[in-house]
């Protein structure tokens, strides 16, 4: 199934540039994935949506957003939007491409093991 996403939410997931909401970060990473992300896991969600989103939709391919900066990101979303479209349909990515990690031990992996888990907190 299908879903559209807009091309601020595509480009940033793409060139790691946040051009969208955050909350809309996570919608797309969390459909790209087929997962319910954590804020650390969405580096690795990126990498792994990257390849995908370039076969998807081709035009991609080259964008960095070298010239976007905190002041005209707005004006560039712009930009792009009016060159390329405002929204785009995607799949998610196929579960044999990409990766389910266990949130907390993920993050112990990133902490090289100083993840204190408290259990049976509530």
């Amino acid at each position: 199934m299908k879903q559209r996403f807009t091309i601020g939410q595509i480009l940033s997931v793409y060139t790691g540039k946040l051009m969208c909401d955050i909350s809309d970060l996570y919608k797309i990473a969390n459909f790209l994935m087929d997962d319910n992300l954590f804020t650390h896991q969405l580096p690795r969600a990126a990498r792994e949506a990257k390849p995908w989103l370039l076969e998807s939709l081709p035009w991609l391919s080259g964008l960095t957003l070298d010239e976007v900066t905190a002041k005209n990101w707005k004006k560039r979303l712009q930009f792009y939007s009016e060159q390329f479209g405002e929204f785009h349909e995607l799949a998610p990515i196929p579960s044999e491409r990409r990766s389910h990690r266990d949130p907390v031990e993920e993050a112990n992996e990133m902490a090289s093991g100083r993840v204190i888990v408290v259990e049976g907190a509530k």
